[in-house]
């Protein structure tokens, strides 16, 4: 069957990790990847998220794969054009085509079928779209070969009824995920309280990354990325430019294929707001060294301190609700340390979500990582998978035999 087949090219061709929304265009695909043991399959709450997660997943030292519909292709244009396209990230995108031109379809879909070719051109997304007749295992091959050789996403374009449909019976195992979520109890959030002013940015940096000298960690854009490039350019950092609410899912991606490794990801409030099922996905996999640090202090800092809306937000009640099994608020400065110590005594046991109140006055406001985002994305592979090689090549854009 083609898609068994497209199953083990994918795996052949080096890809562990696979994240995607459903689409019944490609439900047989999925089907296949979520019967085989070797592939770790994510269902991802938007497109965006699982293409940062299969940039993670890379990051981590395998390739990784997203399962979308073509309509799934406006969500991903952030992750692809300020994380994939600047840090030369490849990954192998799934695509299936919805309203192709020509096809009887749905309303809804033809103003996106219509723009599918014209997307991944504006792109230069090399692409293959696939007919019956195709190889696919030669397809799939030569994508995830040139995905890998240039560092940059690569698509295979799947039109309807490409994939036979099969009819997979689903019942049972549904019941079973459900009576296990039944028996998981919400963590009750620990309060850490001190009268008085509340961290500083650089105070929650400095002490996250004292306690966690061994740990990876990946910060969300704008100050938080500036603080901690200023810090140094360490390996096993991963300070994220652009791509705003992605800095959870790509730290998952990472623990996925690192699950020893710590894993911290240094957060805001405007942005994990802007991807709040993120924490839903997390949740659902729970990755036990994965420690999610937000500092929350009301506004969207780096663009001139306009508020968020965390101010009615229960954030740490949120990521209880979606799975995190330990949670805390630190709200004063002099309990920062205690805070940042709970959490590290519980990695391994996690994940685990921590929301530092942080003072809305900058102590210091650093330039933008120096560093070229194609090296900071080679030198965190290096440290995360010591030996593999990934040298960037130029480019090609358009058709892939």
């Amino acid at each position: 069957m083609i898609p068994d087949l497209a199953a083990e090219a994918l795996v052949g061709a080096g890809v562990r990790l696979v994240s995607g929304v459903p689409c019944s265009v490609l439900d047989p695909l999925s089907n296949a990847l979520r019967r085989r043991s070797d592939i770790t399959y994510v269902p991802a709450v938007d497109e965006g998220e699982a293409l940062a997660m299969a940039a993670g997943g890379w990051l981590g030292g395998a390739l990784g794969a997203v399962l979308l519909q073509n309509s799934g292709l406006g969500n991903v244009v952030n992750p692809l054009s300020s994380l994939c396209l600047p840090y030369r990230i490849p990954a192998v995108l799934i695509v299936s085509w919805r309203g192709r031109p020509g096809d009887d379809d749905a309303p809804h879909h033809v103003p996106m079928g219509s723009a599918t070719m014209a997307i991944l051109k504006t792109f230069d997304i090399p692409h293959h779209v696939l007919d019956a007749a195709d190889d696919v295992t030669q397809v799939v091959a030569n994508l995830a070969a040139t995905a890998t050789a240039t560092r940059r996403p690569a698509a295979l374009v799947v039109p309807k009824g490409t994939f036979p449909a099969t009819a997979a019976a689903r019942a049972a195992q549904h019941e079973l995920f459900l009576e296990e979520r039944l028996m998981l109890q919400t963590a009750e959030p620990v309060m850490f309280q001190s009268a008085g002013i509340r961290a500083t940015r650089s105070q929650i940096v400095d002490t996250t990354l004292t306690a966690f000298p061994h740990a990876a960690v990946v910060s969300t854009t704008g100050y938080m990325s500036r603080a901690l490039a200023a810090r140094g350019a360490e390996s096993r950092w991963f300070p994220m430019q652009g791509s705003m609410g992605y800095a959870c899912a790509l730290a998952l991606g990472v623990a996925e294929m690192r699950p020893r490794v710590p894993v911290v990801v240094l957060d805001g409030d405007g942005a994990i707001l802007m991807r709040l099922g993120s924490l839903a996905t997390v949740g659902n996999r729970r990755p036990p060294a994965f420690v999610h640090v937000v500092s929350d202090n009301g506004t969207y800092a780096s663009t001139g301190g306009q508020p968020t809306a965390s101010a009615g937000v229960r954030l740490e009640l949120i990521a209880a609700a979606c799975g995190y099994r330990f949670v805390a608020v630190s709200a004063g400065a002099s309990c920062l340390q205690a805070s940042i110590k709970w959490a590290h005594e519980r990695v391994g046991a996690g994940p685990v979500f921590l929301r530092a109140s942080m003072s809305t006055e900058e102590d210091t406001v650093a330039a933008r990582p120096s560093s070229d985002p194609a090296d900071i994305s080679c030198s965190f592979r290096a440290h995360l998978a010591p030996g593999l090689t990934s040298k960037p090549l130029p480019p090609p854009a358009g058709d892939v035999a």
